[in-house]
């Protein structure tokens, strides 16, 4: 199944955007360490796809069941991430809605002229109906909301967090007023998902 340290060796690259799609798909993309490179592969390396959507909390003032306000964190809304597993370089590509840059390479020609009509959700659509094509038969997994209930559930009564959704870094680059355990869970997620992957595909 994989441990916590396995999943920390597999690279995360944060795509900011797309410069190619063909003959040969290019991105322009921060490492671990913030360094801004290109990575090109072949539409064929990439073996699955893993989706999902993070929370964004808001804190609120509400009023408990005796009339007195308190604060709370609520859902204000949520943000998708969509990561690309390439298990022959060891590393996923990671693509942020919220972060990336729909103003360049491949989705310029499409937003420059509505740049300022559309949201952020109607450029990530477009982006993902262009990766749909040339990616149309990989498996995408995209059941990450019950995968990470269950986590942070289980993780209200684990003694010690850091060991379980602590021990790595989540690669996750969100502005938050908080840290949060969604972040790293999906990371978990997507991790485990990549190492099954790589298990099938090695000869017993």
């Amino acid at each position: 199944m994989g441990t916590l340290a396995d999943i920390a060796r597999i690279r995360v690259f944060q795509v900011q955007y797309f410069s190619a799609l063909s003959p040969q798909p290019t991105v322009i993309c921060q490492d671990e360490a913030n360094q801004v490179g290109t990575l090109t592969f072949n539409w064929s390396d990439v073996a699955q796809r893993v989706e999902g959507r993070l929370p964004i909390f808001e804190s609120v003032i509400d009023l408990d069941f005796r009339g007195r306000q308190e604060r709370k964190e609520k859902t204000q809304d949520y943000i998708q991430i969509h990561d690309l597993h390439l298990p022959s370089r060891n590393c996923i590509l990671r693509l942020c809605e919220s972060s990336y840059q729909y103003q360049e390479g491949i989705t310029a020609l499409a937003t420059s002229q509505a740049l300022n009509q559309q949201s952020n959700r109607l450029n990530w659509n477009h982006l993902l109906q262009q990766l749909n094509q040339p990616l149309a038969q990989t498996p995408t997994w995209s059941d990450f909301t019950v995968f990470g209930e269950m986590v942070l559930e289980q993780s209200k009564t684990v003694v010690d967090t850091t060991h379980f959704l602590g021990g790595f870094d989540s690669h996750i680059r969100l502005s938050r007023r908080a840290e949060t355990d969604w972040d790293p869970a999906f990371q978990l997620y997507s991790g485990l998902v990549f190492l099954r992957n790589q298990s099938l595909q090695t000869p017993a």
